[in-house]
C-alpha cells in the first residue's frame, strides 16, 4: 500500500544565508515535509503498530540533524541534503517533498519559499 506521511510547520534555526549577518547568527526557518512510502498492509488490526509505518518523529529528527551539519548558503542546499539523507536511510520512501520558508528575510514581510521534490521526474 502506498501512503503519504508528513509534518507541517517545523520551526527551527540554522546557519543559512549569503549575507554577512547570516554567517554571524542563526536564522529561523519553517519547513513542511511530505513523504510517499510503500508498506505492506494485509491485516490492519495486526499492523496497527509503529513497526508497520514510518514514525513521523524521524522526519523532524533527521531534518534537525542535517540543519546542524554546516552553514548553508541557500535553502535549496539544505533541502537537497535532507532529501538525500532521509532517502538513503529509508529506501522504502518512493517520493519526498520539502518546502522551506525563511520568515523575516524581507522587510516587506513577504516570505521566501523553495520546494524540492525527489525524484525530480527527469
Amino acid at each position: 500500500m502506498i501512503q503519504s506521511i508528513g509534518l507541517r510547520a517545523i520551526r527551527f534555526e540554522t546557519s543559512i544565508g549569503c549575507l554577512p549577518t547570516e554567517f554571524e547568527k542563526k536564522t529561523p526557518l519553517e519547513c513542511d515535509v511530505l513523504l510517499t512510502i510503500e508498506r505492506e498492509f494485509t491485516n490492519f488490526d495486526s499492523y496497527d503498530t509503529l513497526d508497520h509505518t514510518f514514525d513521523y518523529r524521524l522526519i523532524e529528527t533527521i531534518l534537525l540533524e542535517v540543519a546542524r551539519t554546516r552553514h548553508f548558503n541557500m535553502m535549496e542546499s539544505l533541502g537537497h541534503l535532507f532529501l538525500q539523507t532521509i532517502i538513503i536511510r529509508f529506501p522504502f520512501i518512493r517520493k519526498g517533498t520539502i518546502t522551506l520558508r525563511k520568515p523575516g528575510a524581507l522587510a516587506s514581510g513577504a516570505i521566501p519559499e523553495v520546494t524540492m521534490v525527489w525524484p525530480d521526474g527527469r
